[in-house]
């Protein structure tokens, strides 16, 4: 079932961004990708002891 959720995903994507995306929408998705990914585990590791080192 996955494999065919990510099959149907990767043609309709195909589909609409056929003719190429723009630099600019490109380097958007990408930034908000990694800061929808950065935010939360800042945040949920703000009150605690956790050091990365």
């Amino acid at each position: 079932m996955p494999l065919a959720a990510w099959y149907a995903f990767g043609a309709l994507s195909t589909e609409a961004f056929g003719d190429g995306v723009p630099f600019q929408a490109a380097a958007f998705a990408v930034l908000v990708l990694s800061v929808a990914r950065f935010v939360p585990v800042a945040v949920s590791l703000a009150g605690t002891s956790f050091t990365r080192g």
